[in-house]
């Protein structure tokens, strides 16, 4: 067995921390001895083509330098390149262009016949991967995300129909949730080769940290009685934009309570801007692994997401023992598996979202640590990736009776 990893989610210079789900599952592949190469397929613009990007975008293309995740775990960085007469087929004839793009990029790949491609995000990457598999006559896995399936297939009719079209080619689909699984049907897949697994926890998570040692390891110090945090994008898609009215709301109610963000976004300098004197600190990006001391140092975890394909920082408070309050949106309420509190949607949001993050703090939640920490222990990433090697065993045992 091998496998041929292809990936629209990576490490950058700017986001360290970018496809950390996607590294976690390398490295449970690594421990079970499962040889592998990673490649990160992306586009890169001639000049002409960047220019007409920005005028019609009206913002330039971000070009990414790709890094690494740790330098025993090497990414391939696989571009190709789009020029303004590229841009044109694509308009007119989007088929041509992604032959043209499937020819540069057949050969770029190393596949065998043991082979099996398992590509991270369904546009363009994915439908790239299947039909490389094809070429190649090799089995091809896709795993859905999160924007992959329930945002980016909105833009465009382009990129639905060639989301549909890879869901539909590929001989798995692995969803992280069953509610991605539920959003893909409603763009017109039907779901015959699907199979949810959804994402681990980092086994680190459920090392016991007390708060004592959160300090030291963050150099934080708490000013009031209660911590709500959140740890994440700040980004509409997570309703970041929401944060200022839902800390107001909470301190109207409880003022003996501050707040901690992990993570950055578009919507950063706002957010500052609008909680005004509230106490709210902004750490920034954190590296993956100072997330578990951050965590420690919250009373709750907030998730008011407008969508989400399953939501690890779930799992990741509850293995600290943190309660959560999460939207009722996509992955979300799956995995918060019956405990914290999920938050409709509708009128008044954030003030209700506000009154169940105060009945969380106002609880004791003692008693329900431990059931919190052993529902955390039961989904880690060492049984996910287990199930997606069953995934692979069966494809090519599939192959050889065939």
């Amino acid at each position: 067995m091998n496998i041929c990893v292809i990936t629209g989610l990576y490490p950058t210079e700017q986001s360290t921390s970018g496809g950390v789900f996607v590294h976690e599952r390398l490295m449970q592949l690594r421990k079970q001895g499962i040889p592998y190469k990673t490649y990160a397929v992306e586009k890169r613009y001639s000049r002409g083509a960047a220019l007409i990007y920005r005028l019609a975008k009206r913002k330039s293309f971000q070009v990414s330098t790709i890094v690494s995740w740790d330098q025993s775990d090497t990414i391939i960085p696989v571009f190709y390149y789009v020029n303004i007469l590229d841009m044109i087929l694509s308009r007119l004839h989007p088929r041509l262009y992604h032959e043209k793009i499937l020819e540069y990029l057949s050969d770029k790949l190393d596949v065998r016949a043991d082979t099996i491609i398992h590509v991270h995000w369904v546009y363009p990457q994915g439908y790239y991967g299947v039909r490389i598999a094809k070429h190649y006559g090799v089995p091809c896995v896709i795993t859905a995300h999160g924007s992959d399936i329930h945002t980016d297939p909105q833009q465009n009719r382009l990129i639905r129909k060639t989301t549909l079209a890879a869901l539909s080619s590929a001989d798995r689909v692995i969803f992280v949730s069953q509610a991605l699984l539920n959003s893909a049907k409603t763009l017109g897949y039907e779901g015959n080769n699907a199979i949810v697994i959804p994402n681990g926890i980092d086994s680190v998570f459920l090392l016991p940290v007390n708060r004592k040692t959160a300090v030291k390891k963050t150099g934080w110090q708490r000013s009031h009685k209660y911590v709500v945090g959140f740890v994440g994008n700040l980004v509409p898609v997570k309703r970041a934009d929401a944060f200022p009215k839902i800390f107001h709301y909470i301190h109207e109610t409880m003022n003996d309570v501050e707040f901690i963000l992990v993570g950055k976004g578009i919507l950063e300098s706002s957010i500052k801007e609008q909680c005004g004197d509230l106490q709210v600190t902004f750490t920034g990006m954190v590296p993956h692994d100072d997330v578990l001391y951050w965590m420690n140092l919250f009373d709750v975890l907030i998730l008011p997401s407008r969508n989400e394909g399953w939501g690890c920082v779930i799992s990741e408070a509850y293995a600290c023992g943190i309660p959560v309050v999460g939207s009722d949106a996509g992955g979300i309420p799956e995995a918060m598996g019956g405990l914290g509190v999920v938050v409709p949607e509708g009128d008044d949001f954030e003030k209700r979202f506000a009154g169940a993050v105060c009945e969380v703090l106002n609880k004791n939640h003692v008693s329900e640590k431990q059931n919190l920490i052993d529902t955390a222990s039961r989904n880690t990433w060492e049984q996910c990736i287990m199930k997606e090697i069953g995934v692979y065993k069966s494809l090519l045992d599939g192959k050889e009776k065939s």
